[in-house]
């Protein structure tokens, strides 16, 4: 399983539990910034990821498909069978019709209606940045 998706069946959990903590370990989730209230991003700009706590909870997984100011390009495997590659309309095309889209952005219910999905584009139509968060 990859481990992007095991962060991902894991939204919810507390900062400490052995999955996430041994998560951020695995990647080498080194950069850490606090944003009060009760926010926390956990991550590494050099691998292009984040995820971010409230009062210690995990709520959202960051991805950077692309380079962004302070974020390198993930290089890793993508959740959902997403790919660098892959255009709005091919994500669309594998992932079925989105809730709600425009131009540079896509956004999914997964996992029976548990998870959100966004998926942003660049002004080229392919996948700049992913975001998983918690649907309920």
């Amino acid at each position: 399983m990859l481990i992007v998706q095991k962060i991902i069946e894991n939204l919810g959990q507390a900062l400490g539990t052995p999955v996430i903590e041994g998560a951020i370990r695995d990647l080498g989730l080194t950069d850490v910034q606090d944003d009060p209230p009760g926010r926390r991003y956990v991550g590494s700009k050099t691998l292009g990821m984040s995820l971010l706590f409230h009062d210690n909870v995990l709520i959202d997984v960051q991805i950077f498909v692309r380079p962004a100011k302070t974020y390198q390009a993930y290089s890793g495997a993508l959740p959902y069978g997403l790919d660098p590659k892959l255009t709005q309309v091919d994500v669309h095309k594998l992932l079925g019709n989105p809730v709600k889209f425009d131009s540079s952005l896509s956004k999914y219910l997964m996992n029976d209606g548990f998870v959100k999905l966004a998926i942003e584009y660049d002004k080229f139509g392919a996948i700049y940045y992913i975001s998983v968060s918690r649907a309920r």
